[in-house]
């Protein structure tokens, strides 16, 4: 993970998008952009970039499991509701959701 890491960050690529498939949203006035994952165990994450000046004082990011239909999950063990975290804490989370069953 150390030089996918290095070569996201020279390239100005959040840890989380690198060796994944994802789809872009445009961004919208609240965020700057949302990634969608699905994965092949039927679920997936909406990731939202945002700027929270608040609690950080810069970008973080938010997490949401999605199920099969593409609907926010709330059931899944991995987060209760949304997490918020940096890139790293969103990688961790994406290898959760990868594993569920």
């Amino acid at each position: 993970m150390n030089e996918d890491y290095t070569a996201g960050v020279l390239a100005g690529i959040p840890i989380f998008c690198i060796n994944r498939l994802y789809e872009k949203a445009f961004p919208t006035p609240m965020h700057k952009i949302q990634y969608i994952f699905k994965f092949e165990n039927g679920y997936g994450a909406s990731i939202v970039e945002f700027t929270d000046r608040m609690f950080s004082g810069g970008q973080q990011y938010e997490l949401g499991v999605l199920d099969s239909s593409g609907s926010l999950c709330y059931d899944t063990g991995v987060t209760e509701d949304v997490a918020r975290g940096d890139d790293r804490e969103m990688h961790r989370l994406l290898c959760e959701i990868e594993q569920l069953k």
